[in-house]
């Protein structure tokens, strides 16, 4: 399975679950398509770090692409304007790799990119317990997980495993008992379409495919909502 087909497959759960939060709630179906969609991004987003000729800029798109959907993704969720979305994540996400790269090339000065490091995932459950990020601190480790051990497959896929899990049981011992609350598990279904990924990346072109889709139908869900 090449980069391409992997990609529309993110982008088409994640359409369809959001699509289902916000006009068919009721409808379980939709939520456990779209758990297959977060697990996929994160993981792109450790290759797109990995593959990027300039960190700044990949950085700098995951933060205009973030403002830019800020106001429908709190309108169409429903959510307070201080609660970040999903490309916020992400870019919590590439600090922590980029501490991990510093920690790699930089022995003299490792402890202090450790420490850096630490404080970042300290910051980061801090604004869960704000209800900044939605997702959660654990949702910002998944893609750094996946980049961490990018070079021994059997350790990423198990510690992303974990990850998936960890969250899939947080939320059914802080939600109620109900069958909503045992959706999160089939995220863990998202491994199998990451194991079959071949490193390949497809005849299209379609590099920016997530930053323009993620903004657009969330404005597209928001005038629906909003007529």
């Amino acid at each position: 399975m090449n980069r391409n087909v992997l990609k529309i497959i993110a982008l088409i759960t994640m359409i369809v679950d959001h699509i289902g939060v916000v006009f068919f709630p009721n409808i379980v179906i939709f939520q456990i398509i779209g758990r297959l969609s977060f697990p996929i991004f994160a993981f792109f987003i450790a290759e797109g770090w990995y593959y990027t000729k300039s960190k700044k800029k990949y950085m700098f798109l995951l933060l205009i692409f973030m403002l830019i959907s800020w106001v429908p993704y709190c309108i169409v969720f429903n959510l307070p304007f201080y609660t970040v979305n999903v490309l916020g994540v992400f870019l919590l996400s590439t600090l922590g790799m980029l501490l991990i790269d510093k920690i790699r090339l930089n022995s003299d000065t490792k402890g202090f990119y450790i420490s850096s490091f630490c404080f970042l995932l300290f910051v980061c459950l801090i604004l869960e317990g704000l209800a900044v990020i939605v997702e959660g601190a654990l949702a910002v480790a998944l893609p750094i997980v996946f980049y961490a051990y990018r070079d021994k497959p059997v350790k990423r896929i198990v510690a992303a495993a974990i990850i998936l899990l960890t969250m899939a049981v947080t939320n059914v011992i802080v939600g109620p008992i109900e069958f909503e609350t045992f959706v999160q598990f089939f995220g863990l279904l998202a491994i199998i379409p990451i194991v079959c990924y071949n490193n390949t990346v497809g005849r299209l072109n379609l590099k920016y495919l997530f930053y323009i889709t993620y903004p657009l139908h969330l404005f597209v869900i928001m005038l629906i909502k909003l007529i």
